[in-house]
């Protein structure tokens, strides 16, 4: 899990227009920045896996990700969408495309 200054509150962004960026696993939304570093925030729907158990473990992954890789990632407020076909993947598969996404996104 991300340090509570790094993690994004999403209620606030619903509507707020911002760069879309799309894959056939994740949706990334990505919003000028508000603080001097990056924030981020994941959504998985019910639509992408329907445990919950599963839900959190695709979390997870994507938290896990982020708390390796932000470095690298430019200034920016970050909402990352996880899509249903992403529940099919390996680990490796899944982080591979959630990095080359958000390597494309720059």
């Amino acid at each position: 899990m991300l340090r509570k200054e790094r993690r994004l509150p999403i209620q606030e962004f619903i509507g707020k227009k911002g760069k879309l960026v799309k894959s056939p696993y994740f949706l990334v939304k990505i919003y000028s920045p508000s603080k001097e570093f990056s924030r981020f925030g994941v959504t998985v729907s019910v639509k992408a896996a329907k445990k919950a158990t599963e839900r959190n473990r695709l979390k997870r992954l994507v938290y896990n990700f982020i708390r390796d890789y932000h470095k690298e990632i430019p200034v920016a407020d970050y909402w990352i969408s996880v899509l249903p076909p992403a529940a099919g993947l390996s680990k490796a598969d899944f982080l591979k495309s959630l990095k080359k996404l958000l390597d494309s996104s720059f």
